[in-house]
């Protein structure tokens, strides 16, 4: 292996470390702006299905305006 090749090898695996950094601190910052997931709607009765990621196994149906009060009191 020559200098050049080494030094390439480098900087591609530098690379790739520095964009698993970037990818695990937008998730981070991802998770914490959204706490829950939406997992359904209910159109006629106005009603958004979320799951609090501290509690996948339970659903919640909230109004839109109760959703944006509860996420943040959720944080």
């Amino acid at each position: 292996m020559t200098a050049s090749t080494l030094d390439e090898l480098l900087s591609i695996a530098g690379l790739l470390i520095w964009l698993a950094i970037l990818a695990v601190v937008v998730v981070t910052a991802y998770r914490q702006i959204h706490p829950y997931k939406v997992v359904g709607h209910s159109p006629s009765m106005g009603l958004i299905g979320i799951r609090w990621r501290d509690e996948p196994d339970r659903t919640h149906w909230l109004t839109p305006a109760h959703l944006q009060q509860q996420a943040g009191e959720h944080r």
